[in-house]
């Protein structure tokens, strides 16, 4: 067991996005409906304590959790999906969640928080993302969208095939999504955005 919260979660599912963003699903260990969440709250994620040969020259492995954005539909109350980006360079975080954390894994963390809520009138929106940074704007994008607000998405990205959930959200989004994958020149102009 991982950690010492009061929400005791099981890893339920692992999918590779991306060659370096993988997706993990949790459910509560005995099958009750998880805690409501907001669009934008995360989840502290407890770590394993990670080897010196596993951290090298990245730092320490003092921090015994991470925050992860919970980017499922904030509506589900019967899962919890984070995705993290495997950082080589990073402080031994990310790669302690690829290396260590496998399916049955049982994970008691804190209730989730959020620090990062979406308006809740019925203003239009425009949600901008770049990277890893998709993954608190699409749960703000699934609950404008079950919410039938009016909302535009731009999503920026070195190429599609390292933008985690793009293929997902251009299903489920159509053209309220703008993909801007740079390495085919399609860049993000937050200056010219903001003036329309």
């Amino acid at each position: 067991i991982w950690g010492a919260g009061e929400l005791p979660l099981v890893v339920s599912g692992i999918r590779q996005l991306t060659p370096r963003v993988r997706a993990y699903e949790f459910r509560h260990r005995d099958g009750l409906e998880l805690p409501e969440v907001s669009a934008g709250a995360h989840l502290k994620i407890p770590l394993p304590p990670l080897k010196k040969d596993e951290l090298g020259n990245r730092g320490s492995s003092e921090k015994r959790e991470r925050h992860y954005s919970i980017c499922s539909n904030p509506k589900r109350r019967d899962v919890y999906e984070i995705a993290v980006l495997k950082e080589a360079q990073g402080e031994g975080g990310s790669l302690a969640i690829h290396q260590h954390l496998q399916l049955g894994q049982e994970v008691h963390c804190a209730l989730a928080e959020n620090n990062f809520t979406l308006h809740e009138d019925d203003r239009p929106a425009v949600l901008f993302a770049g990277g890893i940074g998709i993954t608190p704007i699409k749960s703000m994008a699934l609950a404008l969208l079950k919410q039938q607000q009016s909302f535009e998405l731009h999503y920026a990205g070195s190429n599609e095939h390292e933008m985690a959930y793009s293929d997902r959200l251009g299903r489920q989004l159509g053209d309220k999504l703008q993909l801007y994958p740079s390495q085919t020149g399609i860049k993000l102009s937050l200056k010219q955005l903001m003036s329309q």
